[in-house]
């Protein structure tokens, strides 16, 4: 008699809109995992639609010994008054809820959905928490703004990144921040201490920059492990390359090491893959894309003039000249997609 795997509790937060990429974040750590343990995908969210879920269900048959399960936080969220603005919706703060959500479970994972996973998320699973109540990355972006003395945004007064992690969030490091798209929770620990009320109580009252991140980072001093870079490398519309690369310090030193090998690339910029084909780390995006139900979406969004270069921001590309350049970086050679694509351009070309 075969022995079930133990499963690992995995949580991800997403709605209709953003199913397709929500898919290739749990598309993408079934590929790239060991057989040490099997994978429990809990996906949070507020009437995800029945064609999003059927399509979620029929990329987790081709991987068995998995589990996917919907969790509607409707109910949970429904009389609370959270602060939100343009770039984040409710579903930000979902991840707070996670130590009620599983009360049986000890450990969990949490992902944003803006990632593809390439390491084994097994190992990050594994991860020696040194007694603390979660585990995350030191935001490398966040750390290079307080040295080049970056504003936070209007609606927080703009100010001096370093005196807003100081004096609004209490931080006695201002340059050790973290990022909240990747954790390892300590659930039971979380349910001892019992924040959650403080949390939502908090993200309700106060108008934060960065809303659940800085509501962890401010009532988690001291109490969260460090992750290693690669498990949460930031990565987008050429911050690297125009600003990460003029910050020196022993942090951004390790960032750039992890650039060669990232276990998690983590779109976190608002220059996604799927709006802008051209930025760093997109091929892995397309690559996991191709593998999932949503595999011809790419042509509704060329269609809807959804793809962009960041070389031609804020200007749309050419059709043909973005067919061409999704042809030869994400689809390979011989393959029926790859074809298609080219027959479009020089259908393009022509008209």
């Amino acid at each position: 008699m075969t022995m079930r795997q133990p499963l690992i509790p995995i949580f991800i937060a997403f709605d209709d809109h953003y199913a397709p990429f929500g898919a290739c974040v749990i598309k993408s750590a079934l590929l790239a995992k060991s057989e040490r343990y099997g994978f429990a995908f809990h996906v949070l969210h507020e009437g995800l639609g029945a064609p999003a879920r059927q399509r979620l269900d029929e990329l987790m048959a081709a991987h068995p010994g998995n589990e996917l399960h919907f969790v509607d936080v409707s109910d949970y969220f429904a009389a609370m008054e959270l602060h939100v603005h343009t770039i984040y919706n409710r579903a930000i703060y979902y991840r707070l809820a996670i130590p009620d959500l599983l009360p049986q479970a000890e450990r969990a994972l949490y992902l944003d959905s803006d990632l593809i996973v390439l390491g084994d998320l097994c190992d990050l699973y594994d991860t020696d928490l040194h007694g603390c109540a979660l585990a995350a990355a030191r935001d490398v972006m966040m750390h290079a703004l307080v040295r080049t003395s970056g504003l936070t945004n209007r609606e927080t007064g703009s100010l001096p990144v370093r005196r807003y992690f100081g004096e609004v969030l209490g931080l006695p490091d201002p340059e050790c921040y973290f990022q909240s798209g990747v954790m390892v929770l300590d659930l039971a620990r979380l349910r001892a201490l019992g924040r959650l009320p403080q949390m939502l109580e908090l993200a309700g009252r106060n108008r934060y920059w960065m809303p659940d991140q800085d509501v962890i980072n401010a009532l988690f001093v001291g109490d969260i492990a460090v992750l290693p870079q690669r498990w949460n490398l930031l990565t987008g519309g050429g911050e690297y390359h125009s600003f990460l690369a003029r910050v020196d310090s022993p942090l951004l030193a390790e960032y750039r090491a992890a650039r060669a090998s990232p276990a998690i690339i983590h779109y976190a910029s608002f220059t996604k893959p799927w709006r802008f084909c051209d930025i760093d780390y997109a091929e892995h995006f397309w690559a996991v894309l191709r593998q999932t139900p949503w595999r011809d979406a790419v042509y509704d969004w060329l269609q809807e003039g959804r793809l962009v270069s960041t070389a031609s921001l804020p200007q749309t590309m050419s059709w043909r000249t973005l067919l061409g350049a999704l042809a030869e970086k994400c689809f390979g050679k011989g393959t029926r997609r790859r074809t298609a694509l080219v027959y479009l351009q020089r259908k393009l070309g022509r008209a």
